[in-house]
């Protein structure tokens, strides 16, 4: 198991270095660095795996990246592709791989969900081509996920709106909203997941600094939504590989784990001060959550106890 860290302090325009890192970790701690990157002046937004953990996804800055791992940690460039268009360079908020490796899909902040072919050579990936553009979105895309079976992408965005669209044909079959009653309007979506094993759409939907929201869309009833989770102010969240629990992290620096069927917290953990927790992620085993904050601090948070360590990073991945 490797943990990914990708950040920094800033970059070029705070006078300091952004890198993309690989470490091994030891008794739930960061041990030696396997990879060491620097990425300045580029930032990076998300970093995701394929479902095999051979490849990275990795959005920085206008570009989408491609990475393999190998068995030691170490990380090979295979794709370095920029996206433009005519009026501006738009920055790549979040892309992933579908489950069968043969889409990638990006989405940011020109509004425009993407939709790139994969080409192999000897199994391993080669470079991608654009396929598709769908949208536009009437504000920046957040996040972007995939059907278990792949022939659905979803992309939600600050407009308020979770769009379903069909990956062959790119038609839109479904525009989402989430409104709460005591708010009065809809919500704006952060991001998205999908859970293969109860085919649902997992968002997560947040007024302002106020208050969010995790909501679970069946396929099965044509994403009507089935179950809603009130939750802390929250910046980010990531679903376990069996489903069965999300994480998710805030902007007042809490770490949160809870039983996804349930909606049962299981293990509540605070960073010191009040600082955004940045990203979230599963271990393995899914007893441990790894976590980063602003304050460049990283911690595994177990149900059992918590580890805490100081790092530079800003965007983490146990895989």
């Amino acid at each position: 198991q490797y943990v990914v860290l990708c950040g920094g302090k800033g970059g070029a325009k705070y006078g300091s270095e952004n890198y993309l890192r690989v470490y091994c970790p030891e008794n739930n701690m960061l041990g030696k660095i396997a990879f060491d990157e620097i990425i300045t002046p580029e930032t990076c937004s998300s970093i995701e795996p394929s479902d095999n953990k051979q490849w990275l996804i990795i959005s920085r800055s206008n570009s989408l990246y491609i990475y393999e791992l190998g068995k030691d940690g170490v990380l090979t460039k295979l794709v370095n592709t920029v996206t433009e268009n005519e009026s501006i360079d738009p920055e790549q908020k979040h892309a992933r791989i579908s489950p069968s490796g043969v889409y990638i899909a990006t989405g940011g902040t020109d509004c425009i969900l993407r939709l790139w072919k994969v080409k192999y050579v000897s199994n391993n990936i080669n470079g991608v081509t654009l396929e598709k553009q769908m949208g536009p979105h009437l504000g920046q895309i957040n996040g972007v996920v995939f059907s278990g079976a792949s022939d659905l992408v979803f992309s939600a965005s600050s407009d308020k709106t979770c769009r379903v669209f069909n990956v062959k044909d790119g038609k839109q079959l479904h525009c989402l909203s989430f409104t709460v009653p005591s708010i009065g309007h809809p919500l704006e979506f952060r991001a998205c997941n999908y859970n293969a094993k109860t085919n649902c759409l997992i968002t997560l939907a947040t007024e302002s600094r106020k208050e969010s929201y995790l909501t679970f869309w069946s396929q099965k009833y044509n994403f009507d939504p089935v179950e809603t989770v009130k939750i802390h102010d929250n910046t980010c969240f990531r679903m376990s590989i069996s489903g069965d629990r999300v994480a998710v992290g805030s902007n007042d620096g809490y770490v949160i784990v809870f039983n996804a069927k349930q909606g049962k917290i299981i293990r509540r953990h605070k960073f010191r001060g009040t600082v955004p927790v940045t990203a979230v992620s599963f271990t393995r085993d899914e007893l441990s959550v790894c976590a980063t904050c602003t304050s460049s601090e990283y911690n595994f948070v177990s149900t059992a106890s918590t580890y805490t360590q100081k790092c530079t990073g800003m965007l983490s991945l146990c895989i």
